[in-house]
């Protein structure tokens, strides 16, 4: 069984934009070019998003939403091989959100 463990503040420690032509610490680019990838090679993915300057609620949307939008991961898929960890159980709970609000 094969595991990952990404640690979002060792990529950016302010990661910020939505879209690749944002920037390089943006959503897309960390969802396309570090997230998917390594959820598509390993069983299981553990994403700490601990030690970053903040999380803008549209960035942690394009990532996690648009898993399910553009990969076409399910939610369940994704829930599965993915293990969150982050200080605050609040946005946590926000992060499923997105996931399961992008399957239709």
């Amino acid at each position: 069984m094969s595991h990952v463990t990404i640690r979002l503040k060792d990529w950016s420690k302010l990661p910020n934009g939505r879209l690749r032509n944002d920037g390089p610490h943006s959503a897309e680019v960390f969802r396309d070019d570090v997230l998917a990838p390594a959820l598509q090679k390993n069983d299981s993915v553990t994403l700490d998003l601990n030690g970053v300057y903040g999380l803008a609620s549209s960035w942690t949307e394009e990532v996690f939403g648009g898993l399910v939008r553009t990969h076409e991961l399910t939610p369940e898929q994704i829930l599965k091989k993915l293990d969150l960890s982050l200080n605050t159980d609040l946005r946590l709970a926000q992060i499923k959100e997105y996931i399961f609000a992008s399957r239709s």
